[in-house]
């Protein structure tokens, strides 16, 4: 039984991208990057739960995901370039231009970028 747990804990992270796949008994843990859509709804749940945009930054919820406010600023710039926001950054200030007005319309965004 706790062989078989492990295996399928083994295997669920290897389907989630944490492991590499394959059948050997050890595979290299790989390393994890924070998919786009997760970084723009926790920017916007942030930016709309009233924070402001250097707050948004350091914020201890990216903690969450290893990001630390370098780290951030350099998402939230891969997400301007997908039109999600829009970002302007000069040494310790940083100004964001939100896109969305509200969590539905940024979820319709999303969606609408899956379909294409």
């Amino acid at each position: 039984m706790i062989s078989n747990n492990a295996g399928y804990l083994t295997g669920v992270c290897a389907d989630y991208g944490m492991l590499e796949r394959g059948k050997g008994v050890s595979r290299k843990i790989l390393p994890y990057r924070i998919e786009s859509r997760v970084a723009a709804i926790l920017a916007y749940e942030l930016h709309l739960a009233g924070h402001g945009d250097n707050s948004v930054i350091a914020h201890p919820n990216w903690a969450l995901f290893g990001l630390e406010p370098a780290d951030v600023l350099s998402e939230l710039k891969r997400l301007a370039l997908q039109g999600l926001l829009i970002v302007q950054s000069a040494g310790d200030a940083t100004r964001i231009s939100w896109t969305y007005k509200n969590m539905e319309e940024l979820i319709d965004g999303l969606a609408q970028r899956e379909l294409r």
